[in-house]
Formats: C-alpha cells, sequence, structure tokens
C-alpha cells in the first residue's frame, strides 16, 4: 500500500492512514515515546485531509498505540511508566476480527475502568485472506517482538494448529492463549491457555422447551467439520436436544472459507425448504440468516452479528477476563510453565436488536 492508493480514496481514508502509521509503529520506525508528526504535517504526508488525519489518530488511540500527552502533543506509546503497571499486548487474526463478537467483548472489558491503572494493553488486530490459512502468522508476529516487550502477550488462536502455537511459543515473553485450539491441546508443550464454558447449547435447549417447541435444526459451516471444539460441541447439542425430548438435526453449509458458506446459505435453506420449514426453532452459530422469500421458524444466532436483526446469546464474560488476567500474573512470575483452565460462564441472555432482553429471555440463563 502505497502514500498515493490512500489519496486515491480507496475504501476508508482514515482506516488506511491508521494501517500504514500502526506499520511503522510495529516495525520499529516509529520509535516508542517519540513525539508524532502534527495533525498538519501528518496531512501533507499522507495527502488527506486533517478531519481524515485526526480519525486515524483516534483509531490508534482506542488500540493503545499513541498516546495524548497535554501541552506536549501525540507520542508513540512505550511500556507503562506507572508503578505497579503490567505491559500486556493483545493479538488476534482473522479475516475481520474487529467484526468477531467475542473480540469486541473482549476490547469493551480491556477498556473498562477496573484494568486502569494496573495493565496497559497494546492491542493488534491483523486481517488473514482465509480462516483457514493464517501463514502469514509468522510475520506478524516478528513485527510484534520488534515493537517492544510486553510483559506478557494474550493471544485469541483462531484457527490454530500445532504450527501456529509453536510460532507463538517463540515469542521472548510468556504468551497465554484465549480459547480454544482446533485439535485440542499438546501434551508435549509448555504453554498458558484459557478457554470457556457457557453451555450455550444447555440454553437454546431450556428456551426451546420452554416455548413447547419439538424439533431444532442446527445449522453449521462445513469449514469447521474438522474442528474438534466445534464437532464436540455440536455433539453436546445433539444429546441436550434428545434428553430433551426434541427432533435435533444437523444442516451443513458447504463452502471453504466463511463468506463461501454466507454465500452458499440461502440456497441450502431453498433445497432444504420442507424440512427448515417444519422446524420450530433454527440455530446459527456465526453464519447470518438471509431474507428468503419464505417465511423462517424462529432463528437464533449464537453472537451479535453487524447489519443482522437476527437475536443471539449474550454471555457475560467477565468471569473470564477476571480469570485472564490473574493468570497474566502468574505467567508473569512463571514464564515458561504451563496451565490450563476452563472457565465456566453461567449467565447467556437471549438479547434483540432493540438492546433488551426478549421476552422469556431469563429462560437462557443457566442455573
Amino acid at each position: 500500500m502505497t502514500r498515493s492508493s490512500v489519496a486515491s480514496g480507496n475504501g476508508s481514508q482514515s482506516a488506511y492512514v491508521a494501517v500504514m502509521i500502526e506499520n511503522d509503529i510495529l516495525s520499529g520506525r516509529l520509535a516508542p515515546n517519540s513525539p508524532l508528526k502534527s495533525i498538519r504535517e501528518l496531512a501533507k504526508v499522507y495527502k488527506v485531509t486533517r478531519t481524515v488525519i485526526s480519525s486515524a489518530l483516534d483509531i490508534l488511540e482506542r488500540k493503545n498505540l499513541i498516546t495524548r500527552i497535554s501541552r506536549k502533543g501525540l507520542f508513540i506509546k512505550g511500556k507503562s511508566a506507572g508503578e505497579g503497571m503490567t505491559d500486556i499486548l493483545f493479538f488476534a487474526m482473522d479475516r475481520e476480527p474487529a467484526k468477531s463478537a467475542f473480540v469486541t467483548q473482549m476490547l469493551q472489558l480491556i477498556h473498562s475502568p477496573h484494568t486502569h491503572g494496573k495493565f496497559n494493553f497494546t492491542i493488534r488486530l491483523a486481517s488473514s485472506q482465509s480462516e483457514e490459512n493464517i501463514g502469514h502468522l509468522e510475520e506478524e508476529l516478528f513485527r510484534m517482538e520488534k515493537f517492544g516487550y510486553p510483559d506478557c502477550a494474550i493471544i485469541i488462536p483462531i484457527s490454530f494448529t500445532r504450527r501456529e502455537v509453536e510460532q507463538c511459543l517463540k515469542l521472548p515473553y510468556p504468551v497465554i492463549f484465549l480459547g480454544d485450539f482446533n485439535d485440542g491441546d499438546y501434551e508435549d508443550l509448555n504453554y498458558y491457555r484459557i478457554s470457556l464454558a457457557c453451555h450455550r447449547e444447555k440454553s437454546i435447549v431450556q428456551y426451546a422447551r420452554e416455548r413447547g417447541y419439538r424439533s431444532l435444526v442446527n445449522i453449521v459451516a462445513e469449514m469447521t467439520r474438522n474442528s474438534q471444539f466445534e464437532v464436540s460441541n455440536n455433539e453436546l447439542f445433539g444429546k441436550e436436544a434428545h434428553r430433551a425430548g426434541l427432533r435435533f438435526t444437523t444442516l451443513m453449509i458447504p463452502g471453504k472459507n466463511y463468506p463461501e458458506s454466507v454465500r452458499i446459505l440461502p440456497f441450502i435453506l431453498e433445497k432444504n425448504r420442507k424440512e427448515v420449514c417444519s422446524a420450530d426453532l433454527l440455530f446459527s452459530d456465526w453464519l447470518p440468516f438471509p431474507k428468503m422469500d419464505f417465511k423462517l421458524p424462529e432463528h437464533i444466532n449464537g453472537v451479535r452479528l453487524p447489519d443482522s436483526e437476527t437475536p443471539w446469546l449474550q454471555i457475560d464474560y467477565d468471569p473470564l477476563f477476571d480469570r485472564v488476567l490473574s493468570m497474566v500474573e502468574h505467567a508473569k512470575k512463571n514464564p515458561g510453565g504451563k496451565k490450563i483452565e476452563v472457565v465456566e460462564l453461567s449467565r447467556v441472555t437471549l438479547e434483540s436488536r432493540t438492546g433488551h432482553s426478549l421476552a422469556a429471555s431469563n429462560s437462557t440463563e443457566n442455573q
């Protein structure tokens, strides 16, 4: 990406400028604690308006890559000087990590008041070309290493196999993986990992029972068929449904990646129209339900999806985040150690687009 391409106006200019400045920070061209050029100077460098530069700087500030010092201007963020402060690098890589419901929830908790004065976060969200292949992870890790040495890194292991795990463990500071690996844990590797168990399947089944439903269709992207985590979730879902006396079926959606599965979903729903319409409830974890030329039964997503009117399951992640911060302190004192935790999240509610819990949503809270 060149500076002239920024001026051409493709996409969001402020986002492009933010990415270019971020690259300079992560590559070391802009050193920690060094002053940033003025808005006027940056506008001339990137050949954009001051408004675009201001928006780009807002993006970098939200990522904790720059900081404003009264009467002095903007500076590249360095290691925190506060006594007792812990520097944490938060990293996630996906096709569009900023749109991930889980990543969004974690970022909200990062900026919550109870982290102030204790933890200094640097946020790095990197885009990959495919959910199945994050081949440039090594390049991203190299850039992160050049950026500086935090006390610890929190990495969300989206689609991680052993290869990606081993790459991350080469970083010269402790790493905590927040989430599950595709193939389960690796007994011969030492690492810190924390994941969640919220029993959303039980919540959906309980909701269906209390509504008097008799059948449930789980819509699954075929690209996840090799993920041990997704396979075990689907098996648990089926067991819970059958235990409750519900007819449970799984509808697989072909596709090599997420966008392809989204495009194919309407055709599969049309092809299986009779089965779909005979169900009382449809559930899809993260594939958005399309508008069809026939009325879909009640449908729910596992997460809140952008530009979707479909109700979703809202999880209270506070207990998980608290355990993550505790593990950070442990990893600082015990680098190279191994610890795996699963945090049970008990509160799951069904939310609507209006921001209010739906009627009977209390039935989705695990007791």
